[in-house]
C-alpha cells in the first residue's frame, strides 16, 4: 500500500513539473517533434494533431532529414501537401539576440522564392512560411534536436511564430 502511494505521488509530482515547464514557455514559442503526429497552424497559432477530425491541414510539419546511409543530418520543415512551395530562408544569425531583433521587426521581403521544403533547419534562422490561407507567417528557430533514435530517425524544432500581413 505504501509503495503504491509513493508511486502515485511520484506520478503527480512528475506531471506537475512537466506542466510547470510548459507554463514557463512563452505563448509564441512552440515545439514540434517528428514522432508526435502534430503540426503548426498559423491561423490559430497552435500545435494541432495531424490528421485530425476537423480535416485541418497544418502549415508546418517537422521531419528528420536523412542522407543515403540513413543518418539524420538535421530537421526539416514541410507542408502536408509536399507539392506546395511554402518556405523561404529569410535570414541566419550567429546568436539569439540578433535573431530576435530581426524577428521582432520582420517585414515581408520584396524578393523571395518559395521552396518546397525548409532544409538544414538550425537555430537562429528566420523562415518565411506561406500559410494555407495564402497569407504569411514567420518562424524564428530557437533550438533543434535530431538523432537516429534506436534506428528510428527523430527530429525536433522549437520556434517562435507569428502571423504577418
Amino acid at each position: 500500500m505504501r509503495t503504491s502511494r509513493i508511486f502515485v505521488i511520484s506520478i503527480i509530482f512528475a506531471l506537475s513539473v512537466s506542466c510547470e515547464k510548459d507554463n514557463n514557455k512563452p505563448l509564441d514559442e512552440f515545439t514540434l517533434k517528428s514522432t508526435d503526429y502534430n503540426g503548426f497552424l498559423f491561423e490559430t497559432l497552435k500545435i494541432i494533431p495531424f490528421p485530425n477530425a476537423n480535416n485541418l491541414l497544418p502549415d508546418v510539419l517537422v521531419a528528420p532529414h536523412t542522407i543515403e546511409n540513413g543518418d539524420v543530418i538535421s530537421p526539416f520543415l514541410l507542408h502536408p501537401d509536399i507539392e506546395e512551395r511554402k518556405f523561404f530562408l529569410s535570414a541566419e544569425f550567429e546568436n539569439i539576440t540578433n535573431a530576435l531583433e530581426s524577428y521582432e521587426s520582420f517585414e515581408l521581403p520584396n524578393d523571395y522564392q518559395l521552396q518546397q521544403f525548409a532544409f538544414n533547419v538550425k537555430p537562429f534562422q528566420i523562415w518565411l512560411v506561406k500559410t494555407n490561407s495564402e497569407n504569411f507567417g514567420v518562424v524564428l528557430i530557437k533550438n533543434t534536436e535530431y538523432n537516429n533514435n534506436n534506428d528510428s530517425p527523430y527530429a525536433e524544432v522549437t520556434f517562435k511564430a507569428k502571423k504577418i500581413n
